[in-house]
């Protein structure tokens, strides 16, 4: 299965999103974040590539 990692500037951030995707039915893991990505929240939401596109519009409202 396909799926796609949320990476957010900070823990804070990535705790509010991860209950705001919860909370509009979207399954979440908490994983680690890419080695990749540095020094943003060493946390990343791993959510199925089929609930991206609901995923955006949730944190576009």
């Amino acid at each position: 299965m396909e799926y796609c990692i949320i990476i957010c500037n900070s823990t804070q951030h990535m705790l509010n999103a991860d209950k705001i995707l919860k909370e509009n039915n979207i399954k979440t893991e908490l994983i680690p974040a890419p080695a990749e990505y540095g020094s943003v929240c060493s946390t990343a939401i791993k959510i199925d590539a089929y609930n991206v596109d609901v995923a955006e519009k949730t944190f576009k409202k």
